[in-house]
């Protein structure tokens, strides 16, 4: 019931076109959306895939939440490597005559995928290094994990300095910090236990 008087004295309008790119991108999340209201399973899938949360209707959000799975409607770097790993999998198979230039290829529908995901860090960082082990590949060199993880880092910090206060940045390169220094041959359980602590 608080009324208030406020004055302007000048009004700075946002300027120019819209970005044709990233008009694009929001047009196909809504889209994506659009297609699947009413379809729980659906909106799952694009919830999921995507990070369209919107799509989840308010039951479907409170039973993740309860059941401790929001986790799965935010596009991590985990959903990035699975899509990497699909992706080049694809390319191997169906480009077996374009030689290397099949890592490349691979590259493209990654990227689109990041993109439409929404550009979350942790997607971001995931795909800048697979994009990397690809590039090593390519070159016959191996890979050296905490390099590429530092070199992606930097990168990403170097385009978007406010990534560093990110929680999503700090906690997936954490995460990532502890499995690339992994020791040779420890199993998936210790693993897991030794990301969730460092996450912690």
């Amino acid at each position: 019931g608080a009324v208030a008087v406020v004055t302007v004295d000048h009004v700075w309008p946002a300027g120019g076109d819209r970005s044709a790119h990233w008009g694009w991108i929001a047009e196909q999340r809504q889209a994506a959306w659009e297609l699947t209201r009413g379809d729980p399973d659906a909106s799952f899938v694009v919830a999921a895939g995507l990070g369209v949360r919107s799509t989840l209707s308010p039951a479907q959000c409170d039973a993740l939440r309860r059941a401790g799975l929001g986790h799965l409607i935010a596009v991590s770097g985990l959903n990035v490597g699975l899509a990497a790993w699909a992706i080049l999998a694809l390319m191997l198979r169906v480009g077996a005559r374009a030689g290397g230039f099949r890592v490349v290829l691979s590259w493209v529908p990654l990227v689109a995928y990041v993109l439409l995901a929404g550009t979350s860090p942790p997607a971001v960082r995931a795909g800048i290094m697979a994009v990397g082990v690809g590039l090593g590949g390519l070159l016959g060199r191996p890979h050296h994990g905490p390099a590429l993880l530092v070199t992606t880092s930097v990168l990403m910090l170097a385009i978007r300095p406010a990534w560093a206060h990110d929680p999503g940045f700090q906690l997936s390169v954490a995460a990532m910090a502890t499995l690339v220094r992994a020791p040779a041959g420890e199993g998936m359980l210790r693993q897991t236990w030794r990301v969730t602590w460092v996450v912690l």
